[in-house]
């Protein structure tokens, strides 16, 4: 009787991570629970390319800083944006399946994203790619409705009920997890202490 192994399956949550917060872990634990999933990665990202004009901390602080964070061992901090020089989502995405062939990969991502994704290089090609797993944050729900790239995507949305499957399940697909009651960000952390 021939035995198939299993795919490892990794949810990978992009950002700058500047600074690194209780949100940031929340989605992660909620990611491996509701999507069962072995792993998250977070990808920290080397800038933001939509951000240009603004300042963050050095790419180096950022990644001792997340790997200093106290987390859960399913938890992996990835600094491959400088290995393969690229700050775009798409490249490392590209990347990363290529590299890992027996890996179902699941893009994480808060719904404050959504707003300016459809301006993301490649951005279409990122849902053709893996599942998405949009996860709902106060005052940011709104932008779901708005969204340019739900919109152009809005039939492919996956009911929670599959939450289990999204792993599985054929891109282009995306859930959109509710119920998250954290207003925490990494830019509210930051101006808070700028005054």
């Amino acid at each position: 009787m021939k035995h198939f192994q299993r795919k490892k399956s990794i949810g990978l949550l992009g950002g700058t991570f500047d600074p690194i917060h209780n949100g940031h872990l929340r989605i992660s634990m909620l990611a491996l629970t509701h999507f069962c999933l072995d792993e998250v990665w977070w990808i920290i990202s080397l800038a933001n390319p939509l951000k240009k004009k603004q300042k963050i901390t050095s790419f180096e602080e950022r990644i001792e800083k997340a790997k200093a964070y106290p987390k859960d061992k399913k938890i992996i901090v990835s600094g491959i944006e400088k290995e393969i020089r690229t700050p775009y989502s798409i490249d490392v995405i590209n990347h990363l399946i290529k590299k890992n062939k027996k890996v179902q990969f699941v893009w994480l991502q808060g719904v404050d994203n959504l707003k300016k994704m459809h301006e993301w290089k490649k951005w279409r090609e990122i849902f053709y790619k893996l599942p998405i797993a949009i996860f709902d944050r106060p005052f940011y729900s709104l932008n779901i409705i708005n969204s340019k790239s739900i919109g152009f995507f809005k039939n492919k949305r996956t009911k929670k009920v599959h939450s289990s499957n999204l792993k599985l399940l054929r891109p282009p697909c995306w859930i959109f997890h509710y119920g998250w009651g954290c207003r925490i960000s990494s830019t509210i952390i930051k101006n808070k202490f700028k005054s």
